[in-house]
């Protein structure tokens, strides 16, 4: 019988080793998830303020550029009302041709 009772607590204790071992490496799991999140926290937050800087860069862009547009824009405008004042026949071909195009359009979708 003490050889038996001898192999139980030499399971016993290699089976509280193996309990040891795997509860350290759970342990260090635990930890490299918590750095790993901690990580991905960091790099999601300084892509955060990566878009953000751009964002703003893009509306200070478009903030400086937009009065030189709005100009041209209506430089454009009120040349092509002039022009249709001369002669109003191609404006209303042109309107024509866009009304024409866009209910073709719409019934070949509708099939």
């Amino acid at each position: 019988m003490a050889p038996t009772h001898k192999a139980l607590k030499v399971i016993e204790h290699s089976r509280e080793q193996a309990a040891d071992v795997l509860g350290e490496r759970i342990a260090r799991l635990r930890e490299d998830v918590g750095e790993l999140a901690h990580a991905l926290q960091d790099y999601g937050s300084h892509r955060y303020g990566d878009l953000q800087h751009h964002a703003s860069a893009l509306v200070r862009d478009l903030g400086r550029q937009l009065p030189a547009a709005t100009e041209e824009l209506g430089r454009h405008a009120r040349s092509a009302g002039r022009a249709v004042q001369r002669d109003p026949v191609p404006f209303l071909v042109a309107v024509g041709t866009v009304a024409l195009l866009s209910s073709l359009f719409r019934r070949s979708s509708r099939r």
